[in-house]
């Protein structure tokens, strides 16, 4: 939580608080400098302070007397602590790196309104004895620490400007004042020789201190430290060394020597290097991958008690003997060892060395969840929102996520917010769901941006927006999620959100493809059917439709049906094409409904059975599909299988015609011109009429012509000027992207018959 220690400190007499005092930023300080990224900033005089030149630490300033006697350092994190535990914490910060470290007064004082705690300590800091004088502030903007250090033999001349330093600290903007003055804490008695007597020292282990040297910059002494103890046989130095080596840090790189010191290490029987080497003979790293090696040096250090090796050994031993995999599992996950209890979980839930128990599976899942294991943490939360399993304490599980959501875990922010949106085990609160989610999605995390545009894209809690979902889509897209490119490809394909571009939805969709998405395969065989967004090719478009029916997908299944169906690229096989319609529509392809129950209707290729085909084809026009909508009214215009029925035929040819289905447009028209089934409304008849004739398909545009011609005669100027007015305003309905248009009835019923 604090600065690196930079001396050591020698204990010295016991004394109590003295009576708060008020401080004021020094006469001379006229130089403000603030931190890159932390909210603090120290007012200095440049006759007597220079910022340090050597830190790249966005949350900490170091500063140097203009003599060379004496430094400062400036620190902060965002965390907030209480008031009263700052000298404990101090210390046992301080003695972790430096195990003599001690304090010797400590005071509470006023800066800006702002109650700070004054902390003075003494030390030896390479042979040179030293002091140091500290202020330590938390509140609301977090906690910062500014500290003077120098020598001890010039600390009563340097004594007043070590403390104009600390007066010239800020807090948020420079010169800006507390709100309201901070009320004074509750006393503190702080027994200095207590506290120092009741804050273990750490060991005075070599290897420890030489690496503590490293971590503090004093990189060249640590290393030569580690050398010494190398030689001296100390094996705990030579697997650091080993280390050192094999990653090129601080010396030279040098595999042959890293395995060297690795293989002393190991043999002087010290369980972490045998570990660590069993490690690169599973992994063949430096030498010959040797399972057998690695085995033996697991077990080794593994019988000594060490959970790490036990772990690593039953993963080692999984595949080939999962039962005594699962023995090993076991003594480390008693010891605590999360990634043990992990694994336990995942061999209670395969049955795998032992008999399948999912609540066993969960208890030892909430166990690495509460050793702080990630993906235990993450399955646990899997499980608790799909109510595979339910939290004792569901008020701790919440808290537990909340705390890990804060702490800018983009996981937990993303789980959070699906537990908030549906309300599972916490109140619902989908405002508050949004929020997390977008944090997670600005985190760049794949899921968040997914979820993120599948809400922008429905229009589900927020406005429907496909400009934010496209973009969404596409940052998952690039992290390659397969469904995300896929609705990318429709975006740019449909032109949805980012300018229309077929040949970029083929990338995108070729992507998504390619990672076995069934749907993206599907789209992209009809892209080659058609030549839209790449070259006309029935032998690529057969390829892919085959990878999506293989797959199971439903439109891949209806589409390769029309090919073998129809002859395109591939030998006529009605039977084939037959079998792969009815698949895709028992699976609930509206097309494909509608294919089988034209082929039903008519006879194509089947036995004739018009009750079936009014069942595919309800099933069709109950999902939208324009042409079976259209079908569906003819039915009940000619009383052809069903009554006749003139509204309800009407009713399907709305239904068709506001799609844009030019058929049903002049059959709506007829209905309207004539009365039947609808209120006669001529007006209306001829804005459909015209909307059926400005498209291409030339059998309804020929009948809607002959159709218009006949209610001119009955109509007024001021009618036939209104009717083109609404046929002009006229925007189809279920504008929604398709993932495949429609092949229609004529194309897939002529290939099957």
């Amino acid at each position: 939580m604090f600065y690196r220690a930079v001396c050591l400190l020698l204990a010295l007499a016991a004394c109590a608080l003295a009576a708060e005092k008020v401080v004021k930023k020094p006469a001379g300080a006229t130089d403000h400098y603030s931190a890159t990224r932390a909210n603090f900033g120290v007012w200095i005089d440049p006759k007597e302070w220079k910022p340090h030149p050597n830190t790249d630490d966005l949350f900490k300033m170091e500063f140097e007397h203009v003599s060379g006697k004496a430094g400062a350092i400036i620190s902060a994190e965002p965390s907030v602590v209480a008031f009263d535990t700052l000298p404990r914490a101090a210390l046992e910060h301080f003695r972790s790196t430096y195990p003599e470290v001690d304090l010797t007064s400590v005071e509470v004082r006023t800066l800006d309104g702002r109650n700070v705690l004054f902390l003075s300590l003494a030390g030896v800091v390479k042979n040179v004895r030293s002091v140091f004088f500290d202020y330590i502030y938390t509140g609301p903007e977090g906690t910062v620490q500014s500290v003077v250090f120098m020598p001890a033999e010039v600390s009563e001349k340097y004594r007043p400007g070590a403390e104009r330093f600390l007066n010239g600290l800020t807090i948020g903007n420079p010169g800006a004042r507390a709100a309201k003055t901070s009320a004074p804490p509750a006393p503190l008695k702080i027994d200095v020789a207590q506290l120092n007597a009741s804050v273990p020292r750490p060991s005075n282990d070599p290897v420890l201190i030489a690496v503590k040297a490293i971590q503090s910059g004093y990189t060249a002494t640590g290393v030569a430290k580690l050398q010494t103890e190398a030689g001296n046989g100390n094996a705990q130095a030579r697997l650091v060394l080993a280390h050192l080596y094999d990653e090129g840090k601080l010396v030279a790189k040098d595999p042959a020597r890293a395995l060297d010191l690795m293989k002393r290490a190991a043999a002087s029987e010290f369980p972490p290097a045998e570990v660590d080497l069993g490690a690169w003979y599973v992994n063949g790293h430096i030498v010959p991958q040797d399972k057998q090696e690695a085995e033996k040096l697991f077990t080794k250090a593994a019988q000594t008690g060490m959970a790490a090796a036990q772990c690593d050994l039953g993963m080692l031993l999984y595949p080939r003997d999962p039962a005594t995999a699962v023995s090993w599992f076991q003594k480390a996950a008693d010891q605590g060892a999360p990634l043990a209890e992990y694994n336990l979980a995942l061999c209670y839930h395969n049955g795998s060395g032992v008999a399948k128990d999912p609540g066993a599976e969960v208890k030892w899942l909430e166990k690495a969840s509460s050793h702080g294991y990630r993906q235990a943490q993450h399955l646990l939360a899997f499980y608790y929102l799909k109510g595979m399993a339910a939290p004792e304490k569901p008020e701790d599980f919440e808290k537990l996520l909340r705390r890990r959501a804060d702490a800018s875990d983009a996981q937990a922010q993303q789980e959070l917010a699906c537990f908030l949106w549906e309300g599972k085990w916490m109140g619902r609160n989908r405002g508050e769901s949004l929020n997390w989610l977008r944090k997670a999605a600005d985190g760049a995390d794949a899921d968040a941006e997914e979820s993120l545009g599948k809400i922008y894209a429905k229009g589900d809690e927020v406005f429907k927006d496909w400009n934010q979902a496209a973009m969404w889509f596409e940052k998952a897209a690039n992290q390659g999620r397969p469904e995300s490119q896929l609705q990318i490809g429709l975006a740019y394909f449909n032109g949805l959100g980012v300018e229309k571009d077929q040949a970029k939805a083929m990338e995108w969709l070729k992507k998504a493809a390619t990672q076995g998405n069934g749907r993206a395969q599907a789209i992209l065989g009809l892209g080659f059917l058609r030549g839209q967004g790449v070259q006309k090719d029935p032998a690529q478009a057969l390829a892919w439709l085959q990878k999506a029916a293989d797959a199971g997908d439903k439109k891949g299944e209806f589409l390769l049906g029309w090919m073998y169906g129809s002859g395109t690229g591939v030998e006529k096989d009605p039977a084939k094409a037959f079998a792969l319609c009815q698949k895709a529509a028992e699976q609930g392809d509206r097309d494909a409904e509608a294919a089988l129950g034209y082929t039903f209707w008519n006879g194509a290729g089947v036995p004739k059975n018009p009750q079936e085909g009014l069942k595919w084809l309800g099933k069709a026009a109950d999902q939208g599909e324009p042409n079976a909508e259209f079908s569906m009214g003819l039915r009940y215009e000619r009383g052809e299988g069903v009554p006749a029925d003139p509204a309800q035929a009407a009713k399907w040819f709305r239904l068709s015609a506001v799609q844009g289905n030019s058929r049903g447009e002049n059959a709506l028209g007829y209905a309207l011109a004539r009365g039947e089934g609808v209120r006669q409304d001529l007006v209306e008849a001829y804005k459909w009429y015209t909307l059926a004739m400005a498209q291409d398909e030339p059998d309804p545009k020929a009948r809607a012509a002959v159709n218009l011609n006949a209610i001119l005669p009955q109509m007024t100027p001021a009618q036939i000027e209104e009717g083109k007015k609404r046929a002009s305003e006229f925007k189809p309905e279920g504008n929604e992207p398709r993932e495949t248009d429609p092949l229609g009835e004529p194309a897939f019923s002529t290939g099957l018959s």
